[in-house]
């Protein structure tokens, strides 16, 4: 309590360290459900009952990026360190959204595989599903009630065929590559070649 009376903090309570944190998990990439999990709240509705699954990895995630904030406040980088333009616009915007465009981009190219990609990493992230999402499964869905679809590879291409199982189990391993390589970011590392 001594750096308290250091500070001149006169109303301090424990819970404050918790409302801080929680405070700023909201400022890093973290899902909603995974910041309250963090804080020991129960997961909503039937979450509770239906998905036991204790996301220890995605808590883990979370107070990591939290620990590396809170290293930025205490050591900040030297005066001389100056942050390109460039890579501060990329940082203030959300992953979810960089992830949304440069999908949205593949799929307008014809990569229908882009759409279930996208899905998933909503469902994995706890995402809002992004507009052109609902549009393209809503556009599926008309023509499907319509009779014109003849299976869901029309909706999201073929998934496991010759080239197409190549690439899905390349875009598989992209994805490998990106997810370590994030977390070595975000953990303050820098990713190794081999990795990559």
């Amino acid at each position: 309590m001594a750096i308290f009376c250091f500070l001149q903090v006169t109303s301090f309570v424990i819970h404050d360290i918790r409302r801080t944190m929680r405070t700023g998990l909201s400022t890093l990439p973290v899902p909603d459900l995974i910041r309250e999990l963090v804080i020991a709240h129960t997961k909503p509705g039937l979450h509770k009952v239906y998905d036991q699954h204790a996301y220890l990895d995605e808590k883990r995630h979370a107070l990591d990026l939290w620990a590396k904030r809170l290293r930025d406040v205490v050591t900040p980088p030297p005066a001389n360190v100056v942050e390109l333009a460039g890579a501060r616009a990329m940082r203030e915007i959300p992953r979810e959204e960089l992830e949304s465009r440069r999908l949205r981009r593949a799929f307008r190219r014809g990569e229908k595989v882009a759409l279930l990609v996208m899905l998933g990493m909503c469902a994995y992230f706890s995402w809002k599903i992004p507009e052109w999402v609902t549009e393209a499964l809503l556009d599926a869905w008309r023509r499907a009630s319509r009779g014109e679809l003849k299976s869901w590879d029309d909706v999201f291409g073929k998934l496991y065929g010759g080239r197409q199982r190549r690439r899905v189990q390349t875009l598989s391993h992209t994805w490998d590559v990106w997810f370590r390589v994030t977390e070595l970011r975000d953990a303050g590392g820098a990713p190794q070649r081999r990795l990559i």
